[in-house]
């Protein structure tokens, strides 16, 4: 097998790197994908649990240098499939992608590099998958680097990332994003190379329950008026999951010389696609306006807030 370089040429300057147009991923990866491409932010904000063991690769931990783990060994959370490297970004003098030490190399030899990992899911939840990419720096086997993501075996991202013009100083972390719906108890994400040679680099893998909170922007109610929020997955469907709930807030203040603190207005779980939101104002409120926040949470999915202003009546 074709072995990495151990030595970096320095942090020499940066270009751009592209991603490719539609025709060329296609003409790459043999099958279409809709996985988005963001701009790496400089830190990614907390959008919820991860429900992916080891996602960053941070485990085991290798602060001077790699790890090669064997075809059909494993990393910790991850089964390997294929060759892959498990990189101290740290020790090679690599950008760090957000939130993260560690990454992983897929390589391609005789067969793909790959590494799988199966996931307790709950049947028509829908599941946003994050990962970072980058190609390996400094100007060693540039060009169009393919990471197949598979979701139950079937392909749902195969998106290229131009590798050329990639240092250590600056990877280009690129952050992808993809909506899956689990079908059983057990969903299995895989991450493979479909690119020879040298391959991508994945970091900061995450994934979490997505789902979308639907409520007007303005409501007019008496003080044990209702509001009915309206639950769904992310590809329309109703939820019905009583493990949800949709918490309902604002500030508005309990006696007139104190000032405003904030306030549980309402809650209800999730049932047939929409959760009940019973009022139990106080009727000195009649008259005014209140600011709400209406938040979607549950274990292990990723909270969703919309706001709507209440005038008591």
């Amino acid at each position: 097998m074709m072995r990495r370089p151990r030595v970096f040429v320095g942090r020499a300057g940066v270009a751009v790197a592209g991603l490719l147009g539609a025709a060329l991923m296609c003409c790459c990866c043999g099958a279409g994908s809709s996985a988005t491409d963001v701009t790496a932010p400089a830190a990614v904000p907390t959008l919820g649990p991860n429900l992916l063991a080891n996602g960053s690769f941070s485990l085991p931990a290798k602060d001077n240098g790699v790890y090669d783990p064997p075809a059909g060994g494993s990393i910790p959370g991850w089964a390997v499939g294929g060759p892959v490297e498990d990189w101290s970004t740290k020790a090679y003098g690599w950008q760090a992608p957000p939130n993260a030490g560690q990454a992983l190399l897929l390589w391609y030899a005789a067969t793909g590099g790959s590494v799988t990992q199966t996931i307790k899911t709950t049947p028509g939840w829908t599941y946003l998958v994050q990962w970072y990419e980058s190609g390996y720096p400094n100007g060693y086997e540039p060009g169009i680097k393919v990471t197949r993501v598979l979701w139950d075996n079937a392909l749902v991202a195969a998106v290229p990332f131009n590798s050329t013009g990639v240092t250590s100083a600056d990877m280009h972390w690129t952050l992808r994003q993809e909506v899956v719906t689990a079908t059983s108890t057990s969903s299995t994400l895989e991450f493979a190379c479909l690119t020879g040679g040298f391959g991508p680099i994945v970091a900061g893998v995450s994934l979490a329950g997505d789902a979308k909170l639907f409520l007007p922007a303005t409501a007019t109610l008496t003080p044990t008026g209702k509001l009915v929020a309206v639950v769904r997955n992310a590809t329309g469907s109703p939820l019905d999951d009583s493990s949800l709930s949709v918490k309902l807030s604002g500030s508005y203040k309990t006696v007139s010389y104190a000032p405003a603190s904030k306030q549980l207005l309402a809650s209800g779980q999730v049932a047939s696609g929409q959760a009940v939101l019973q009022l139990k104002l106080p009727t000195s409120l009649k008259g005014q306006t209140i600011d709400a926040y209406a938040t979607l949470q549950g274990p292990g999915y990723i909270p969703v807030t919309t706001k709507v202003a209440i005038t008591v009546t």
